[in-house]
């Protein structure tokens, strides 16, 4: 009798693989866009004082000086500039009444864009830049002092202040020796409010 055995081995094969990770850097050029000089940091607790702005050069031509950019527009006809008036100005600590020349209008997106909020600052903040100006604050006002400003004034300067209820609200000052240039920004997904005022600096001239 003939016995066949077969046997059957079983081979184990390990494979390793090696993986090797890509990682890509993607630099960024600076932009070339000139911000506005910021006012400098008060001591917690200090109040904003006006003095600490540096002083510009000149200003840009006739109150009130500045023009909405290229792609926005009032949407109404130009309210009138009020020879003198005075109006509640935020400061990041307080509201400063600030008495003198004023402008104020509602922003849109003109018919051939659509309306950004950022591209608004930008260009708002652009311009401040260049005729030597500084961002006094960007943050919203209380509600209570918000509450301290008659319900009239409110009404009447709606086209410049009415985001000062519930938006961040953009200050500007651009200072020179003799007068003080203010302008109030607020923007939301749809539109803008913005207000400019002008108080004259009585100057002391020394023999």
């Amino acid at each position: 009798m003939v016995l066949s055995a077969t046997g059957c081995a079983d081979k184990a094969t390990e494979a390793v693989t090696s993986t090797t990770e890509s990682v890509t850097t993607t630099v960024t050029a600076p932009s070339s866009r000139v911000a506005p000089t910021s006012a400098p940091p008060t001591a917690e607790g200090s109040a904003f004082d006006v003095e600490s702005v540096p002083l510009a050069q000149d200003l840009p031509g006739t109150f009130p000086y500045f023009t909405l950019p290229a792609g926005f527009e009032n949407p109404n006809r130009d309210e009138p500039v009020r020879p003198r008036d005075r109006v509640p100005i935020w400061t990041g600590d307080r509201l400063e009444w600030v008495i003198g020349k004023v402008s104020q209008s509602y922003i849109h997106a003109d018919e051939d864009h659509a309306f950004s909020k950022f591209a608004l600052i930008d260009a708002i903040d652009t311009e401040v830049a260049a005729a030597g100006g500084s961002k006094i604050t960007e943050s919203k006002v209380p509600e209570e002092l918000v509450d301290t400003i008659d319900e009239d004034l409110l009404v009447g300067f709606n086209a410049g202040l009415g985001g000062i209820y519930s938006q961040t609200v953009n200050t500007y000052l651009i200072r020179t020796e003799d007068r003080r240039v203010w302008i109030h920004l607020t923007a939301d997904s749809a539109s803008g409010h913005w207000l400019i005022a002008e108080e004259l600096i009585e100057t002391t001239t020394t023999k």
